[in-house]
């Protein structure tokens, strides 16, 4: 996930993700740099099965995304919160991962409450009405009829990125939308492709190339 350009407060701007809780239209909706899809996302092409996580499930994470040490870094910090995600979903933690890198620009894209702090918000979960916690507030890019448009949304803002995995695997485990996704990516032998493109026609991104980045992504921690 890209970051925008700052707005005039020095804010990073974010694009919105639709909050399960809330279902709405998001077909016009951006998340972090990337746009909110619909039904017609396919996988890339065949990947190997779980064997292929092997390196990350024992902590070998420089490996998985070569000598990029942000992005080394990012990985080895966000493991044992996605491992948790993993255990309450099935969604593989390598899957789970490249999603919070991809929404978040491998952690440099974080929204900021306004005295800096971190949001925690990796996933770009918005705040719905059902949403009781505390939200940070960002600019968003808004794709109506094909066109951006820029407007200010209220995401979910957490304590620490556990809790954001934590609500992250919520999301995924109790709401019917995702049930598909969470099939992806735990029966049989989850196919990064397969997850991605499952993650877009679920309707958490518009953007017609979200699951091709997102699987991409994933790759990266795979290489």
């Amino acid at each position: 996930m890209r970051q925008d350009p700052r707005d005039q407060r020095g804010q990073p701007r974010f694009g919105v993700v639709c909050d399960p809780d809330d279902f709405l239209d998001v077909s016009g909706f951006q998340s972090v740099g990337q746009t909110h899809v619909g039904d017609d996302g396919k996988p890339n092409g065949p990947h190997g099965g779980m064997d292929r996580y092997d390196h990350l499930r024992d902590g070998r994470h420089a490996d998985a995304v070569g000598a990029d040490p942000r992005k080394i870094d990012f990985v080895r910090r966000m493991w044992p919160q996605a491992q948790s995600a993993e255990a309450a979903t099935g969604v593989p933690a390598a899957f789970i991962v490249g999603q919070a890198a991809l929404e978040s620009g491998w952690g440099r894209s974080e929204m900021r409450l306004p005295d800096g702090s971190s949001a925690h918000n990796l996933f770009g979960v918005k705040a719905g009405a059902q949403w009781k916690g505390r939200t940070v507030e960002a600019v968003t890019t808004e794709y109506v009829d094909g066109r951006p448009v820029r407007t200010v949304e209220k995401f979910r803002a957490y304590g620490s990125h556990a809790e954001a995995f934590a609500d992250w695997a919520r999301l995924m485990a109790s709401n019917p939308r995702y049930a598909p996704v969470v099939r992806a990516a735990s029966n049989g032998e989850p196919v990064a492709g397969d997850y991605a493109a499952s993650m877009q026609r679920s309707g958490y991104a518009t953007d017609p190339a979200y699951a091709r980045k997102l699987e991409r992504t994933i790759e990266q921690t795979l290489a």
